[in-house]
């Protein structure tokens, strides 16, 4: 989510949309046989709004071995304990289908800058594989394991609830055919979202029937949030007028396609965020519980989404990149949108409510 690709499926695996290769199809006859999984394995918690008002080019936070630093502090793919840390979440936290992660380096770099991190973590790596909890193939064993396991792209998770830099974050993103979903502790100790994609046959690649005359190109999804481009917009979870704070207690899967996410607040409560396919239900004991969507649409690169309040329950969304224009819509169950000066408030009717994401066009 950094230089000009933004909002794909943002790590695993996924078959590509004959109309979009950068995003996942959603019907198995809409899709090209041939797995793409994304390469490195980004930091879950710190890359995705990694300084993004950074001059030249948002700064990496991967697997990469040449990586050793982050905002001075010791972290990538060149620093064993951030190693450490990125495998324990990438492969024993709740992945559903699949975890997976590229070791390697992608520029030629040279040996003496890679040789101390690449060392580890092929160490590593053997260290997991003789303890059973990964298995190490080619990426074209791990293509062919792909298409024999998962007919079309499977829901897939990266869940890390605890922060390398002790900054009380947390991050679990969502991954399924139909769209990206990021829920977060935010260093305040407060539950938001912070990005939401969806994905749509409909919405073909810039390029798919023209040409390029520029000389870089955008790829993108469909944004209904976009905490990165978008002023670092938020749908944050509200309780009498302040952030609900607390922390995730537990995240499981209760059948291949749904995510479920407990938050246990200060105060006891639990509030269960459930994300399947287009869909994101919350239920909660906590009457007056609300989410504040505020953001900056106008923001020079987030200036290609247009939001409208069509009523009280719905949300309607124009997406344009380059010749390619979409239209689609969130949708409130059991609750209501109210217009604030910098984005909208959810007002729930009761104690559960849902949000559905449809594309009209």
């Amino acid at each position: 989510d950094g230089y000009t690709l933004w909002g794909g499926y943002w790590a695993n695996g996924y078959y590509a949309s004959c109309r979009n290769s950068y995003l996942p199809a959603a019907e198995c006859c809409d899709q090209i046989p041939v797995p793409i999984f994304r390469m490195l394995g980004s930091d879950p918690i710190y890359q995705y709004d990694a300084d993004p008002g950074a001059s030249d080019a948002q700064p990496v936070i991967t697997l990469e071995p040449v990586y050793t630093g982050y905002q001075n502090l010791p972290a990538g793919g060149g620093v064993p304990s951030w190693i450490d840390w990125f495998f324990e979440h990438n492969f024993t936290d709740p992945v559903m289908a699949m975890g997976y992660a590229q070791v390697g380096q992608e520029n030629s770099f040279g040996w003496e800058w890679m040789k101390d991190g690449l060392t580890y973590q092929y160490a590593k790596v053997a260290e997991l594989a003789r303890a059973g909890k990964l298995a190490v193939k080619t990426l074209g064993d791990t293509g062919r394991w792909f298409r024999q396991r998962f007919p079309v792209t499977p829901a897939s998770s990266v869940v890390a609830l605890d922060d390398w830099q002790g900054h009380n974050r947390s991050s679990i993103w969502s991954m399924n055919r139909f769209g990206r979903l990021n829920l977060v502790r935010d260093a305040d100790r407060s539950l938001a979202i912070r990005d939401w994609q969806i994905f749509s046959d409909d919405y073909a690649e810039p390029f798919l029937d023209a040409v390029c005359a520029e000389h870089a190109c955008t790829y993108d999804a469909l944004p209904l949030l976009d905490g990165m481009r978008w002023g670092a917009a938020r749908m944050r979870f509200i309780l009498d007028g302040k952030p609900l704070q607390g922390g995730f207690s537990g995240v499981s899967s209760p059948d291949p396609e749904t995510l479920s996410a407990v938050w246990t607040c200060d105060c006891g409560a639990r509030v269960t965020l459930t994300c399947s396919g287009t869909r994101f239900a919350v239920e909660s004991t906590l009457p007056g519980l609300a989410v504040a969507f505020t953001y900056q649409p106008a923001a020079p690169e987030g200036a290609n989404t247009e939001i409208l309040l069509a009523d009280a329950r719905t949300l309607s969304y124009i997406h344009t990149n380059g010749p390619e224009r979409a239209a689609y819509t969130l949708q409130l169950e059991n609750a209501r949108f109210e217009a604030l000066s910098d984005g909208f408030r959810i007002v729930p009717s009761g104690c559960e409510f849902a949000f559905e994401a449809r594309v009209t066009r």
